[in-house]
């Protein structure tokens, strides 16, 4: 499985950065995909059926929006 985070944001969006602060504080690196410069990121969440940000990954598991509680199961992939 893989088990690298991906999250993809858009520009002044605050829940993308508590998204990002939840994993920093977490230590957990990231990779960050900016629908607001990246026309493809934009295209393969419109193609998966979304239309907000964030959206963080974790193999085929995602989590839409910051929601602790949701991204918290998801770390449980990572470990």
């Amino acid at each position: 499985m893989d088990n690298i985070v991906k999250i993809y944001t858009s520009t002044g969006c605050k829940p993308c950065d508590m998204v990002k602060n939840f994993f920093y504080e977490k230590g957990i690196e990231y990779i960050e995909h900016n629908i607001s410069v990246e026309q493809e990121s934009l295209e393969f969440l419109l193609n998966k059926g979304l239309m907000s940000t964030p959206v963080t990954f974790v193999g085929d598991n995602f989590v839409v929006g910051y929601n602790r509680s949701k991204l918290e199961l998801i770390l449980n992939n990572i470990n």
